[in-house]
């Protein structure tokens, strides 16, 4: 049930969040077809709005135009159980977190965009629940033993996995 302090959507994904069972570590091949499908979703969303995303890792805030001041205390929230786990000490994985509670906090606040693609963080949350985790490196997604070369990454738009 929803606290006072968020909206509902924020606290079901920080709650989300703080179920994860950090010592999980899933399968490799899984963990790129979550990051090839959420390279799918952004760039359905960015080509569909005419988006000029360099990149699929964007700032919520910046596109859904919000404080992001709950989802900051969210996070804090989130960090002060999470902190210690080794997954949670890769940049990006902490990262996508933060936006995932971010687009949240969008959605939460009947933002057109966020609520037209409310799921678009799921396939990273997804990622992280069963254990992976990716990093950049040379240009590439580096995600188990796939690498994915972000240049021209909305080529991903027609495909489904």
């Amino acid at each position: 049930m929803p606290n006072s302090k968020y909206g509902h959507v924020l606290f079901d994904s920080l709650n989300r969040l703080k179920r994860i069972n950090w010592l999980v570590s899933g399968d490799p091949e899984s963990h790129a077809q979550w990051i090839a499908e959420y390279l799918r979703r952004v760039a359905v969303m960015s080509n569909e709005l005419g988006l000029d995303l360099s990149s699929p890792f964007f700032k919520p805030v910046k596109i859904l135009v919000i404080s992001g001041d709950q989802s900051a205390d969210a996070m804090v929230e989130f960090m002060a159980i999470a902190e210690d786990a080794d997954l949670v000490k890769n940049a990006y994985v902490r990262r996508s977190c933060e936006c995932y509670l971010e687009w949240s906090e969008g959605v939460d606040e009947g933002r057109d965009v966020a609520l037209a693609y409310p799921d678009i963080f799921d396939p990273l949350i997804s990622l992280i629940e069963s254990g992976g985790k990716f990093g950049l490196h040379h240009g590439e997604i580096m995600v188990g033993s796939s690498a994915i070369p972000l240049n021209n990454w909305k080529r991903f738009a027609g495909y489904r996995f």
